[in-house]
C-alpha cells in the first residue's frame, strides 16, 4: 500500500501482532508491483449453516440472518507492525514503500 502496509493472506495480521508482542522481526517478502484485491471466499467453508439454523429470522417474514459471515481472502498488516520489506529491488523500510 502506498503507507507501507500490506495486503496479506487472511491470518497474517495476527502473525504480526505477535510478532510485535515478542519483539519479533516481521518481514514481508514481495515483489515491489503487485496488485491484490480483497476477495470474500465462501462461509461455508468457515461454518455448516445447518449448526446456525436458529439464527435465521424467519417468523419476521424478511428472512434477514441475525448472523453475518464474512470470509475475507486477505487482512491488512499496517505499517508500523512490519519490520522490513524485502523486494525484487532490494531490502526497504515500511516508510520507503509508497
Amino acid at each position: 500500500m502506498a503507507n507501507g502496509g500490506v495486503i496479506a493472506p487472511v491470518g497474517l495480521n495476527m502473525v504480526a501482532l505477535a510478532a510485535q508482542k515478542h519483539a519479533a522481526p516481521f518481514v514481508v517478502l514481495a515483489g515491489s508491483h503487485k496488485v491484490l484485491l480483497n476477495e470474500l471466499r465462501s462461509p461455508s467453508e468457515l461454518l455448516d449453516f445447518g449448526e446456525f439454523s436458529d439464527c435465521l429470522d424467519f417468523g419476521s417474514g424478511t428472512s434477514f440472518p441475525l448472523l453475518h459471515v464474512v470470509n475475507a481472502t486477505f487482512d491488512y498488516v499496517p505499517p508500523k507492525l512490519v519490520s522490513l520489506f524485502i523486494t525484487d529491488t532490494g531490502g526497504h523500510n515500511p516508510s520507503y514503500v509508497y
